[in-house]
C-alpha cells in the first residue's frame, strides 16, 4: 500500500512486512488484502493506492480515499435531566436505511470506542438498570436507565452501525438532580385547622395524573403519593382539579403537628 502517486518511495507497507502502525493480511482464499492503520491523526486522510505487484505483467492498482474525522460528537447536544433513584428514557432517531441496522448506546463522546463499550445494544436489550427498545415503524430507538445515581450524570452516545463508512451518532447529556426542587412554597397552618395547597401546571398537562406525597424525593413520590386525580378524596386528604386555570389543590383537614414538613405536587 502506498501514498499517492505511488513511486517507490511512496510504499509505506507490503504484505510480507508489518511494522509500527501498519499491518496487512492477506486472504488468498477470497483474494483479498487488507491494510490496517493504528493511531490515526488528522493528517492521514487523503489518496491511497493498494497493489499488487505481476511479474511480467502490468501492476494492478486500487484507489482508496481515507477520511479521518475528530473523535467526538456532536454539533447538536441533547440535554436530558432527571433525578435521583428515577429513570430516565433517552429517545435516539435514526432513518429508514437504518432499521435492520445493530443499535448501541455508550457511555462518553468517542465515536472510536462507542460500539465497543457500549452499556446496551439492540442485540442485547436487558443488561442491569439499561433497558434498550427499539419502534422501527416510528424510526426510533429508546434507552431507559433506572435507579439512577448521580454518578450517572455525563455525556452519552446514541449508536447506528453501518456496514461502510462512519457509524451515525447522535449525542446527549444526562444531569441527574438529587432533589426537588429549586423553589419551595412555604405554607402555614394551625392545630386542628384545614389547609389548601396549589400545584399549578401546564397547558400539556390537563390530561395528565396530578399527585400529590410526602417528602423530597420525585422518584418515589407517586408510588407513595397520599391522594391522586383518580382517587380524589383520602381520609384527611382531598384534591380537585381546576382545569381551566391549570392549578390542581390538596386540601388538608385536621392539621396535626406530624403534619409538617415537605411534600410534592407532581404531574
Amino acid at each position: 500500500m502506498c501514498n499517492d502517486p505511488c513511486g517507490n518511495e511512496d510504499v509505506f507497507t507490503r504484505s510480507q512486512n508489518n511494522q509500527y502502525k501498519y499491518s496487512t493480511y492477506d486472504d488468498k482464499t477470497s483474494r483479498i488484502f487488507t491494510v490496517t492503520i493504528s493511531d490515526l491523526r488528522l493528517d492521514h486522510a487523503g489518496k491511497y493506492w493498494c497493489g499488487v505487484n505481476r511479474k511480467r505483467l502490468i501492476d494492478l492498482y486500487t484507489e482508496v480515499k481515507l477520511e479521518v474525522r475528530k473523535d467526538r460528537c456532536c454539533d447538536t447536544v441533547n440535554q436530558t435531566q432527571s433525578t435521583e433513584e428515577g429513570s430516565v428514557t433517552i429517545s435516539c432517531p435514526y432513518d429508514s436505511q437504518s432499521v435492520n441496522k445493530l443499535k448501541f448506546f455508550c457511555r462518553g463522546n468517542r465515536p472510536s470506542t462507542c460500539l465497543q463499550q457500549a452499556v446496551i445494544t439492540s442485540s442485547n436489550t436487558q443488561d442491569g438498570r439499561f433497558r434498550l427498545s427499539d419502534d422501527r415503524k416510528s424510526g426510533i430507538f429508546t434507552v431507559t436507565i433506572s435507579s439512577l445515581t448521580l454518578k450517572d450524570s455525563g455525556s452519552y452516545l446514541c449508536g447506528v452501525q453501518r456496514n461502510s463508512g462512519f457509524d451515525v451518532f447522535t449525542a446527549v447529556e444526562l444531569e441527574v438532580k438529587d432533589r426537588c426542587c429549586d423553589t419551595v412554597n412555604n405554607i402555614q397552618g394551625n392545630e386542628d385547622g384545614s389547609v389548601t395547597i396549589s400545584c399549578p401546571y401546564d397547558y400539556h398537562s390537563i390530561d395528565k395524573l396530578k399527585f400529590f406525597c410526602r417528602g423530597n424525593r420525585p422518584s418515589t413520590c407517586l408510588q407513595q403519593a397520599v391522594i391522586t386525580s383518580s382517587n380524589t378524596q383520602d381520609g384527611r386528604f382531598r384534591l380537585s382539579d381546576d382545569r381551566k386555570s391549570r392549578i390542581f389543590t390538596v386540601t388538608i383537614s385536621s392539621l396535626t403537628l406530624k403534619d409538617s414538613g415537605s411534600y410534592l405536587c407532581g404531574v
